[in-house]
């Protein structure tokens, strides 16, 4: 009786599913967590371009030991640590407030994906597209940065790109 008790038990115990987080449990947690910021290898912004109804892309990455711009025939970047600056200045960073996770709304706070294929000239609420890759070309983070929220000074509309739910 004791082992048909306890195999219940444990059958129950791994039976449940987890519960599905939503996003009132990601208020507080990290939007981005890359644990070691010096992991990024390339870094891609993608912001768009509504006079010309098109995406305008401009990437820094890790070629041969140091860090250059591909679109500028591998012309050496500068000053490698901004690119350490941007990680950091974003990693970490705590998600304040769940706005909504209705598509729809992304125009009104600029999180509109500018590589969507759909947007053309003068579309509006296009954000900008910041993805990190490792050196295997993994992506660290891939998220878009909206508007700036009213009132606030350094405070953004912000999504995950795989993802509908916005955040500030």
């Amino acid at each position: 009786l004791c082992v048909a008790v306890a195999s219940t038990l444990v059958a129950f115990a791994l039976s449940r599913e987890a519960p599905e987080k939503t996003a009132a449990d990601q208020i507080g947690q990290p939007l981005v967590a890359i644990e070691d910021p010096l992991d990024v290898a390339r870094l891609r912004i993608v912001d768009f371009d509504a006079s010309e109804g098109a995406p305008s892309p401009f990437e820094v990455s890790k070629v041969d030991g140091r860090f250059s711009i591909p679109s500028h025939e591998n012309h050496p970047a500068d000053q490698s640590d901004h690119l350490v600056d941007a990680v950091t200045g974003i990693n970490y960073a705590e998600i304040l407030a769940s706005v909504t996770d209705q598509s729809g709304n992304h125009r009104d706070f600029g999180v509109v994906d500018p590589t969507a294929g759909e947007l053309g000239r003068g579309a509006k609420g296009a954000g900008k597209r910041v993805t990190f890759h490792s050196a295997n070309g993994e992506p660290l983070a891939d998220i878009i940065i909206g508007k700036r929220v009213e009132g606030t000074e350094n405070q953004y509309y912000v999504r995950q790109a795989s993802n509908d739910q916005v955040y500030t």
